[in-house]
């Protein structure tokens, strides 16, 4: 990933980083979060939940709750540093 200036990262409630699929939004050594922004993560949220409206109480049985992912835009921290020394 030395060559990305920008990188759009996902995370999934549950699913746990993989060599293949690290968490570059967990590795503030070298990226930086510009904004994340949420989405329905239709792999846990049960299909009541992704058909219908359920409101985010904590009346609603946990297994009916949405579960929710997000997509991260990161700037590689090296790249900001370039660019403060312009």
């Amino acid at each position: 990933m030395k060559h990305c200036d920008f990188l759009v990262d996902s995370r999934i409630p549950g699913q746990e980083p993989t060599a293949l699929e690290p968490d570059y939004a967990a590795d503030t050594q070298h990226w930086e979060t510009i904004k994340c922004v949420p989405f329905l993560a239709a792999g846990q949220t049960n299909v009541l939940g992704r058909m219908f409206w359920v409101p985010d109480s904590p009346l609603v049985p946990e297994k009916l709750r949405r579960k929710w992912g997000d997509y991260c835009l990161l700037r590689q921290k090296t790249l900001s540093a370039k660019q403060g020394t312009d």
